[in-house]
């Protein structure tokens, strides 16, 4: 308990099965390589006594099934009916409930748990590749906001804004900041998605969702509430193709396997490089607008 009592400015979470360290263990290593030591990492990990070794003086690993396990078992139990089992990398994320109610079962217990200022949840695909300042960290972290964060709500285009299956938030990186006078109601619109079975209300049921239905009720009572860490930039990788892509690089889904995100090295890269990635990126783009325009039936 003495862990949890100690004060943070900065704190750090992330969540993965340990069996997955081979595809996941970058994100653990580049946090202790690259982040300030002035921010810790708690890591909730699934059979955490297989890592215990990689902890360090700024990552801290927890046993997944002790913190969380008896909700995430719950949650499964109550809806195994509803097909929510696939834990494949590059599955249907709108059926994945159950993969992804570990990841907020896991920011919850640090939301609810620990004493910190400002709370990032690294997705455990996210490479951090240069190192950061404390100063940097603190440019991410706004006092005023309730959280930052990449949403592409600019996808909505014409559509309600509160119709959560469209442009949703890139939840690969999230800050919250505890002193928000709306932070503990955010909390439990977005435990209620998975306490109270919510998120099956919605058209697909991934965390992006609950991140935004949580986030969304909020901005219609508070000031403040989110801040677009994308600075403007419109992309569906928005981490990457931000001026933070300088830092960290999201492998999410397939990229993972290649090491890299063509989207960063076309945003951030040099020379060859980024031509390569460039011309590489606009024909699968190019590819699947054709794909899309024959299955419409524009193209024959």
């Amino acid at each position: 308990m003495s862990e949890k009592r100690e004060y943070y400015k900065h704190l750090v979470v992330i969540t993965f099965p340990a069996e997955k360290v081979s595809d996941y263990g970058f994100a653990l290593q580049s946090f202790i390589e690259n982040w300030p030591k002035e921010v810790k990492c708690v890591a909730l990990v699934e059979n955490a006594n297989k890592l215990k070794n990689l902890e360090a003086d700024n990552l801290t690993i927890l046993d997944f099934d002790e913190c969380v396990g008896f909700d995430v078992l719950n949650f499964e139990s109550r809806n195994a009916w509803r097909g929510i089992s696939d834990f494949s990398t590059v599955g249907d994320i709108t059926k994945q409930a159950a993969k992804f109610a570990r990841k907020v079962f896991a920011q919850l217990y640090v939301l609810e748990n620990y004493n910190f200022d400002f709370l990032h949840y690294i997705d455990s695909d996210l490479q951090t590749v240069h190192k950061l300042t404390i100063e940097e960290v603190s440019t991410y972290a706004v006092s005023d906001s309730l959280v930052s964060c990449f949403p592409r709500w600019w996808l909505k285009e014409k559509v309600n804004l509160c119709d959560l299956h469209i442009g949703f938030t890139e939840t690969g990186y999230i800050i919250w900041n505890k002193n928000h006078p709306a932070f503990l109601e955010w909390i439990e619109h977005y435990k209620s998605c998975y306490l109270d079975d919510k998120i099956f209300d919605f058209k697909q049921w991934h965390d992006c969702i609950a991140f935004d239905y949580a986030t969304l009720v909020c901005e219609n009572k508070y000031s403040n509430v989110t801040r677009d860490l994308s600075n403007g930039i419109k992309s569906k990788h928005p981490i990457v193709e931000s001026c933070m892509g300088k830092y960290f690089d999201h492998m999410k889904g397939s990229r993972k396997f290649k090491g890299r995100s063509l989207e960063r090295t076309r945003a951030h890269g040099q020379g060859f490089d980024k031509l390569f990635s460039t011309i590489i990126l606009f024909t699968l783009e190019k590819a699947k607008t054709f794909k899309h325009m024959v299955k419409l039936g524009v193209i024959k």
